[in-house]
């Protein structure tokens, strides 16, 4: 009797090599061909997304609850090298954390920071004092119409006391994370990590096809050059323009326009850390966007950007201030949103998140449907447009011999 061995039968300490050359779909597929298999996987999950090794050179263990609670009460995420860096399992690991904070929530940040040994690096332009600094950027007026995406308030610089290289950037953004998030000068950083959950954007064309739509411009900006050159030493090809069967086909990422944070194409992945749970809702859940090419021609679709409608005030009332973090695909959904906030929920003292969250999600789904509904009817007209067209040109063609 002959004896087949199966790849389970090797013993784990081959996992590593073996499952970390597989790309997350890959992943997901041999996940699912046995118990063994999905066992096997998931235990290497477990090693190899491990949050708390992944973050302890900035966070030690022993602060790391704290620092998952402070994420899920401020509503502040991690993004930039550190994120991309973790979920795309990459050697290379950043030399600092980027950590986007609203500015009403820079305070509490801050204090959290100093309790975990850092402090304030003032750069050559801020003044020396933190509280100083933060009162001159919380005075600033902020000028906005809900329209275009909005850009970096402030940027801070904490250093850890026991080692000088450990940097964590404190980000500040308006009011809406997202926002800025969406504001990156491409696609493959998309990528942000809450207190409980690491979200991509775009994880198939980051992490399996390496592909980086390019949504700045490289001539007269200088950091936006040096960063498609980094991204492009470490792998990723940076786009300017996809093809326009492409950028017309909902089923793929650089095609599909009007999009939402935990949709069917956003990977969601729960942080495992042994021991350690963090509940609670994730402020960047059902945020809506619509990506657009500014110009199509017969063969291409360039000139990619983001766009993304926040509210001015509180959705409930016009004279407070937006507490909500919102960013919606266009002004109809923003609008919807407004009116099931104000039909269910009296006033700002009353609003809560889960009427946020609650909202949101269903807001979210129904549009989306409705935006696919709409763009089968324009795929479905353009099709007959296209087939009336041959058949006038065959039919003119008859007729002329």
């Amino acid at each position: 009797m002959s004896y087949s061995p199966s790849l389970w039968s090797l013993p784990e300490d081959v996992d590593n090599a073996l499952l970390s050359a597989l790309s997350p779909r890959e992943l997901a597929l041999v996940e699912r061909t046995s118990r063994e298999g999905r066992d096997r996987v998931t235990r290497y999950r477990h090693r190899s997304f491990n949050f708390a090794e992944a973050i302890k050179r900035f966070v030690p263990f022993e602060h790391l609850l704290a620092f998952r609670q402070m994420l899920r009460v401020t509503g502040s995420v991690i993004s930039g090298s550190f994120a991309l860096a973790f979920m795309g399992r990459f050697p290379w690991r950043p030399h600092d954390l980027d950590l986007y904070v609203e500015l009403r929530h820079v305070l509490a940040v801050h204090d959290f920071l100093l309790e975990c040994g850092y402090q304030y690096r003032p750069r050559p332009t801020q003044l020396r004092s933190f509280l100083d600094q933060y009162a001159q950027v919380a005075a600033q007026p902020e000028h906005r119409d809900g329209y275009p995406l909005a850009s970096l308030r402030a940027a801070f610089d904490f250093v850890h006391i026991g080692d000088r290289s450990t940097i964590v950037q404190l980000l500040v953004t308006p009011v809406a994370v997202v926002e800025v998030i969406l504001g990156f000068h491409s696609t493959a950083v998309m990528n942000v990590i809450t207190h409980d959950t690491a979200y991509a954007f775009y994880p198939v064309e980051t992490f399996e096809r390496l592909r980086s739509l390019k949504l700045k411009a490289e001539s007269g900006d200088d950091r936006a050059a040096a960063a498609y050159a980094k991204y492009h030493v470490r792998g990723w090809r940076n786009l300017g323009a996809v093809g326009r069967d492409e950028a017309g086909d909902s089923h793929r990422e650089f095609g599909r326009r009007h999009r939402f944070v935990g949709d069917d194409m956003t990977w969601k992945m729960k942080l495992f850390v042994y021991q350690q749970e963090v509940s609670g809702f994730d402020h960047v859940l059902h945020r809506s966007w619509a990506l657009t090419y500014t110009r199509k021609n017969a063969v291409l679709a360039d000139r990619p950007y983001m766009r993304a409608r926040v509210f001015r005030s509180h959705p409930v009332c016009d004279n407070s201030p937006d507490v909500t973090g919102m960013t919606f695909a266009c002004r109809a959904i923003r609008d919807e949103f407004r009116r099931r906030a104000r039909a269910n929920c009296s006033g700002p003292v009353w609003w809560v998140e889960k009427d946020c969250a609650f909202i949101a999600k269903a807001v979210c789904i129904e549009w989306t449907t409705h935006f696919r509904q709409a763009a089968a009817c324009k795929s479905l007209r353009a099709c007959t447009v296209r087939r009336s067209e041959r058949i006038r040109r065959m039919l003119e063609a008859r007729a002329r011999n």
